[in-house]
């Protein structure tokens, strides 16, 4: 051992030296700072708790998506989904007791909470009431009155939709009279 302590420099017994100093500190470290241990099991539950709030969120957001889709059936989706957010909404409130604070960084302007919420009411609606939004305004274009034909821009038929030209007097696709022609009257007139 002699041998080999008189073959060292003092740079490398010095490099040494601070080297196992180094260890003996980070090893130490749990034991100098106990607190550090406290904060580390809260930020493993509240990270724990977060995992599998974001997995129930996930979980509900692909629901949402096979109920749109007819995947499941309206029975289930009505069974599953309130448990679910139940679930979510336990999940939260032990987030706030073990001091979680969800602060967003970026500024959230009144418009995209707007869309937010219109895209959660969009959600919930039933099949069946859209259908009958959908059906509503059919009517109400259906009601209106075909707009008068003029030379130069693009008219649509009132009933189906298609472009139809400006002297088409029916539609090609549903049939529908377009214009009305001049009565016998009106054409003694003029």
């Amino acid at each position: 051992m002699t041998t080999f302590l008189t073959g060292l420099t003092l740079g490398s017994i010095l490099l040494g030296g601070a080297l196992v100093v180094i260890v003996v500190l980070y090893l130490a470290r749990p034991f100098a700072l106990p607190e550090d241990e406290a904060a580390r099991v809260d930020r493993e539950t509240i990270d724990g708790l977060l995992l599998r709030k974001d997995a129930l969120l996930r979980d509900i957001r692909e629901l949402d998506e096979d109920y749109e889709a007819a995947k499941v059936a309206p029975e289930m989706y009505r069974a599953a989904r309130p448990k679910m957010v139940k679930q979510a909404a336990i999940l939260m409130k032990q987030l706030d007791e073990a001091g979680y604070a969800d602060t967003p960084t970026v500024a959230v302007d009144a418009q995209s909470v707007d869309a937010q919420i219109e895209a959660a009411v969009s959600r919930l609606r039933t099949p069946e009431q859209i259908d009958a939004q959908i059906e509503a305004a059919i009517r109400q274009t259906r009601q209106q009155p075909p707009a008068p034909a003029t030379n130069g821009t693009t008219q649509y038929c009132p009933q189906c939709g298609r472009r139809v030209e400006p002297d088409e007097r029916f539609c090609a696709r549903c049939g529908r009279k377009l214009s009305e022609e001049p009565q016998p009257s009106q054409a003694a007139r003029a």
